[in-house]
Protein backbone atom coordinates (compact mmCIF):
# COMPACT_ATOMS: atom_id res chain seq x y z
CA UNK A 1 0.00 0.00 0.00
CA UNK A 2 1.54 3.28 -1.13
CA UNK A 3 -1.16 5.77 -0.10
CA UNK A 4 -4.34 6.26 1.88
CA UNK A 5 -7.34 8.41 1.04
CA UNK A 6 -9.91 9.61 3.55
CA UNK A 7 -13.21 10.88 2.14
CA UNK A 8 -16.40 12.33 3.57
CA UNK A 9 -19.73 13.44 2.19
CA UNK A 10 -22.95 11.83 0.98
CA UNK A 11 -22.48 8.76 -1.19
CA UNK A 12 -24.89 10.09 -3.82
CA UNK A 13 -22.90 13.31 -4.21
CA UNK A 14 -20.53 13.43 -7.20
CA UNK A 15 -18.05 15.37 -5.08
CA UNK A 16 -16.89 14.49 -1.61
CA UNK A 17 -14.18 16.00 0.52
CA UNK A 18 -11.06 13.84 0.14
CA UNK A 19 -7.71 13.90 1.87
CA UNK A 20 -5.06 11.82 0.09
CA UNK A 21 -2.05 10.80 2.16
CA UNK A 22 0.88 9.70 -0.02
CA UNK A 23 3.52 7.67 1.76
CA UNK A 24 6.40 8.87 -0.38
CA UNK A 25 9.59 6.93 0.05
CA UNK A 26 8.56 5.38 3.35
CA UNK A 27 8.32 1.59 3.37
CA UNK A 28 4.88 0.56 2.12
CA UNK A 29 2.17 -0.69 4.43
CA UNK A 30 1.55 -4.39 4.05
CA UNK A 31 -1.81 -6.05 4.69
CA UNK A 32 -1.56 -9.61 6.01
CA UNK A 33 -4.20 -12.30 6.07
CA UNK A 34 -5.37 -13.00 9.60
CA UNK A 35 -4.45 -16.68 9.23
CA UNK A 36 -0.86 -15.85 8.19
CA UNK A 37 -0.46 -13.25 10.95
CA UNK A 38 -1.84 -15.61 13.61
CA UNK A 39 0.51 -18.37 12.41
CA UNK A 40 3.52 -16.06 12.55
CA UNK A 41 2.59 -14.85 16.05
CA UNK A 42 2.19 -18.45 17.21
CA UNK A 43 5.62 -19.43 15.83
CA UNK A 44 7.23 -16.42 17.52
CA UNK A 45 5.54 -17.24 20.83
CA UNK A 46 6.73 -20.87 20.68
CA UNK A 47 10.25 -19.72 19.75
CA UNK A 48 10.17 -17.45 22.83
CA UNK A 49 9.27 -20.36 25.12
CA UNK A 50 5.46 -20.53 25.08
CA UNK A 51 3.91 -23.98 25.17
CA UNK A 52 1.31 -24.57 22.46
CA UNK A 53 -1.47 -26.79 23.82
CA UNK A 54 -3.88 -27.85 21.09
CA UNK A 55 -7.12 -28.21 23.05
CA UNK A 56 -10.47 -26.47 22.95
CA UNK A 57 -10.85 -24.04 25.85
CA UNK A 58 -14.07 -24.68 27.78
CA UNK A 59 -13.69 -22.12 30.55
CA UNK A 60 -11.32 -19.48 31.91
CA UNK A 61 -11.09 -18.38 35.53
CA UNK A 62 -9.07 -15.49 36.94
CA UNK A 63 -7.63 -15.48 40.42
CA UNK A 64 -5.22 -13.47 42.51
CA UNK A 65 -2.27 -15.63 41.39
CA UNK A 66 -3.04 -15.88 37.68
CA UNK A 67 -5.52 -17.71 35.52
CA UNK A 68 -6.88 -21.20 35.12
CA UNK A 69 -7.68 -22.38 31.60
CA UNK A 70 -10.02 -25.38 31.58
CA UNK A 71 -10.06 -27.76 28.62
CA UNK A 72 -11.37 -31.27 27.99
CA UNK A 73 -7.81 -32.42 28.73
CA UNK A 74 -7.61 -30.78 32.12
CA UNK A 75 -6.90 -27.51 33.88
CA UNK A 76 -3.88 -25.40 32.94
CA UNK A 77 -2.44 -22.67 35.16
CA UNK A 78 -1.13 -19.51 33.55
CA UNK A 79 0.36 -16.28 34.81
CA UNK A 80 -1.86 -14.42 32.34
CA UNK A 81 -4.24 -15.06 29.47
CA UNK A 82 -4.46 -13.10 26.23
CA UNK A 83 -8.00 -13.14 24.83
CA UNK A 84 -7.30 -13.21 21.10
CA UNK A 85 -10.23 -15.47 20.38
CA UNK A 86 -12.39 -13.33 18.14
CA UNK A 87 -15.59 -11.35 18.27
CA UNK A 88 -17.42 -13.93 20.41
CA UNK A 89 -14.50 -14.25 22.82
CA UNK A 90 -14.91 -16.84 25.57
CA UNK A 91 -12.16 -15.05 27.50
CA UNK A 92 -14.07 -11.76 27.43
CA UNK A 93 -17.37 -13.43 28.32
CA UNK A 94 -15.85 -15.19 31.33
CA UNK A 95 -13.61 -12.42 32.64
CA UNK A 96 -15.45 -9.23 31.71
CA UNK A 97 -19.02 -7.99 31.68
CA UNK A 98 -21.09 -8.21 28.48
CA UNK A 99 -20.76 -5.31 26.08
CA UNK A 100 -23.69 -2.93 26.01
CA UNK A 101 -25.26 -2.18 22.65
CA UNK A 102 -23.57 1.25 22.43
CA UNK A 103 -20.15 -0.48 22.72
CA UNK A 104 -20.76 -2.77 19.73
CA UNK A 105 -20.39 -2.09 16.02
CA UNK A 106 -21.86 -4.00 13.11
CA UNK A 107 -19.96 -4.60 9.90
CA UNK A 108 -20.65 -6.16 6.52
CA UNK A 109 -18.38 -6.56 3.57
CA UNK A 110 -17.30 -8.46 0.52
CA UNK A 111 -14.22 -9.25 -1.55
CA UNK A 112 -13.73 -7.88 -5.05
CA UNK A 113 -11.78 -10.72 -6.68
CA UNK A 114 -9.02 -9.92 -9.16
CA UNK A 115 -9.18 -6.23 -8.20
CA UNK A 116 -6.46 -4.57 -6.18
CA UNK A 117 -4.99 -1.15 -5.54
CA UNK A 118 -1.93 0.47 -3.96
CA UNK A 119 -4.30 2.65 -1.89
CA UNK A 120 -6.41 2.24 1.25
CA UNK A 121 -9.68 4.20 0.98
CA UNK A 122 -11.85 5.17 3.97
CA UNK A 123 -15.19 6.92 3.39
CA UNK A 124 -16.60 8.56 6.54
CA UNK A 125 -20.38 8.44 6.81
CA UNK A 126 -22.86 10.74 8.51
CA UNK A 127 -25.89 8.52 7.82
CA UNK A 128 -25.69 5.88 9.01
CA UNK A 129 -22.80 7.04 11.21
CA UNK A 130 -19.67 5.02 10.58
CA UNK A 131 -17.33 4.39 7.69
CA UNK A 132 -16.78 2.36 4.54
CA UNK A 133 -13.40 0.85 3.67
CA UNK A 134 -11.44 -0.60 0.81
CA UNK A 135 -8.32 -2.49 1.91
CA UNK A 136 -6.18 -3.93 -0.87
CA UNK A 137 -4.88 -7.47 -0.63
CA UNK A 138 -2.58 -9.24 -3.05
CA UNK A 139 -5.34 -10.59 -5.30
CA UNK A 140 -8.50 -8.78 -4.18
CA UNK A 141 -9.98 -5.79 -2.39
CA UNK A 142 -11.65 -6.25 1.00
CA UNK A 143 -14.54 -3.78 0.96
CA UNK A 144 -17.00 -3.14 3.76
CA UNK A 145 -18.93 -0.88 6.08
CA UNK A 146 -19.00 -0.43 9.86
CA UNK A 147 -21.58 1.41 11.97
CA UNK A 148 -22.52 1.48 15.67
CA UNK A 149 -25.06 -1.25 16.54
CA UNK A 150 -27.35 1.40 18.00
CA UNK A 151 -27.66 3.08 14.59
CA UNK A 152 -27.81 0.04 12.33
CA UNK A 153 -31.47 -0.89 12.63
CA UNK A 154 -32.97 -1.00 9.18
CA UNK A 155 -29.70 -0.07 7.44
CA UNK A 156 -28.91 -2.48 4.59
CA UNK A 157 -25.17 -2.53 5.31
CA UNK A 158 -24.15 -5.04 2.63
CA UNK A 159 -26.11 -3.14 -0.03
CA UNK A 160 -24.47 0.12 1.14
CA UNK A 161 -20.97 -1.39 0.80
CA UNK A 162 -21.77 -2.80 -2.64
CA UNK A 163 -23.22 0.50 -3.88
CA UNK A 164 -20.12 2.37 -2.65
CA UNK A 165 -17.94 -0.21 -4.42
CA UNK A 166 -19.76 0.43 -7.68
CA UNK A 167 -19.72 4.23 -7.35
CA UNK A 168 -16.04 4.27 -6.40
CA UNK A 169 -15.03 2.17 -9.40
CA UNK A 170 -13.61 -0.67 -7.29
CA UNK A 171 -15.61 -3.19 -9.31
CA UNK A 172 -14.75 -1.82 -12.76
CA UNK A 173 -13.75 -4.73 -14.98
Amino acid sequence: IRSARFQSGPLDSPVSAAVPIPMGEAPPLVVFSRRDLDGALLRLAIDAGAVHVVERVLDVEAGTRGAMVCTAGGRHEASFVIGADGANSLVRRRLFRPFSRHQVSLAAGHYASRATSPEVVIQCLAEPPGYLWSFPRGDHLAIGVCTPATNAAGTPLQALALEWSRRSGFLDG
